[in-house]
């Protein structure tokens, strides 16, 4: 074990912060839930004509590798009851069926639904639903996101809306690493496998005597994954379930393991990921440009967390002049401003809101899980807006590409680089 291993060892079992400071939906990663929001009205002199929306889809049961693994613990457990000091967990139940794997949960679809119900309450009021585009994933979670959200936007009106649905590999703007050949041979998860063997072991070993019989690593990482599961999907507390068993710098640890490996696949950590978002960002600049002509109010998108953190890394928020490596100290990598969990919970979201300001042209405000957020690269007027023109300029890089070629694919893709419109009746 090399020195800065050592040292970030000792830092997580020697630095653990107050209770007060700890709140464990915030360390749960991209499996936390969402936040509640915290609107601003926009109350400036311009008129608000279009809301483009990137959404994450609602909060879903564990994807068909992590149930496996559940399964298997909750088995291992039982098969160990005699042993197993913990009644609980000698009959420990993963709070979902089998066969469901990665569908969205009862709490995703009534979260996907409430937040469709704010959009209408939020924006209905002052612009018309009928220019509405919507666009998915094909992913059933995300069919069934998109299919919630416009229940509370639109009531029974949403019928009426078509839904765009590519094949994930050939969907540009929403799967952009699955359709992007240049992406996949560029994924590395070496950073997060390194943190997870720093933090993991001496967990493992703690549990092995705390619960009476041998726990691996893997078998650690899973009962975090089960705690995550109970508190995003049953509402589990603190030291309800499984999650007893962890210190919140243990929690913390698993989020910055989730942390790393999204960094390094989907955010900064490599440029063709934010190479790979132009697709998406020439479709939402047209349609921006050409509101008018084509009648768009409404351009409304959901997909996955690999849809939403590349994008949030376009913007350049939560971005560290230093990149996150799995040999920094427990406390250096805590401070990193690339917090997954605030980038891409269940349900994420970036909205852009475009507005009408007359004679000085069409201005945006960008928006994070319905907050207002502040570009790093463009300077906001006083009213909080940023001009489009002058928006679009900063982000010209990521203009009229040819996806394909970016991405070197054999195989024809589509999405906003390459999108024929037509205007809406």
């Amino acid at each position: 074990m090399n020195f800065n291993i050592v040292l970030a060892l000792l830092s997580l079992y020697t630095t653990a912060k107050s209770d007060d400071d700890f709140k464990l939906l915030k360390n749960l990663g991209t499996k936390s839930p969402y936040p509640s929001p915290d609107y601003e009205e926009y109350e400036g002199k311009c008129k608000l004509v279009q809301v483009q929306l990137y959404g994450r889809h609602g909060a879903r049961y564990a994807t068909k590798s992590k149930s496996k693994d559940m399964f298997q613990v909750a088995k291992y457990l039982r098969e160990n009851a005699d042993k197993v000091k913990d009644p609980y967990l000698a009959n420990l139940t993963i709070p979902f069926p089998e066969g469901i794997d990665g569908a969205l949960a009862p709490v995703g679809f009534k979260d996907m639904k409430n937040f469709g119900d704010r959009f209408n309450k939020r924006y209905s009021k002052v612009l018309s639903q009928k220019g509405t585009v919507l666009y998915s994933s094909i992913s059933p979670r995300v069919v069934d996101s998109a299919k919630s959200f416009m229940d509370g936007f639109m009531g029974a009106s949403a019928n009426l809306v078509n839904v765009t649905v590519l094949n994930k590999d050939l969907d540009a703007d929403l799967n952009p690493g699955d359709a992007c050949s240049e992406h996949a041979k560029f994924e590395n998860e070496t950073e997060a496998n390194l943190w997870s063997d720093i933090y993991l072991t001496p967990i493992s070993t703690r549990l092995s005597s705390q619960i009476g019989i041998p726990i691996d690593t893997k078998q650690s990482f899973t009962l975090i994954d089960i705690c995550a599961a109970q508190v995003g999907l049953l509402g589990y507390k603190r030291n309800e379930g499984v999650c007893y068993l962890f210190s919140d710098d243990e929690i913390r640890g698993y989020s910055i393991a989730d942390k790393l490996e999204k960094y390094y696949t989907h955010g900064y950590g490599q440029e063709i990921n934010t190479k790979m978002m132009c697709s998406a960002w020439t479709g939402l600049r047209n349609e921006i440009l050409r509101r008018q002509e084509l009648k768009i109010t409404y351009a409304l998108r959901f997909g996955h967390a690999e849809t939403i953190i590349p994008l949030v890394s376009t913007l350049g928020l939560f971005k560290d002049e230093v990149a996150p490596v799995a040999s920094m100290t427990f406390n250096q990598l805590l401070k990193h401003k690339f917090k997954i969990t605030k980038i891409s919970p269940f349900q994420a979201n970036v909205a852009f809101e475009v507005y009408d300001c007359g004679k000085e042209g069409s201005s945006l405000r960008v928006l994070l899980n319905e907050e207002p957020i502040k570009i790093p690269a463009l300077e906001k007027s006083d009213d909080d807006l940023y001009n489009v023109d002058e928006f679009f300029k900063v982000f010209g890089n990521l203009l009229d590409c040819n996806f394909d070629e970016v991405c070197k694919n054999e195989k024809k893709t589509f999405g906003g680089w390459n999108r024929v419109y037509s205007p809406l009746n």
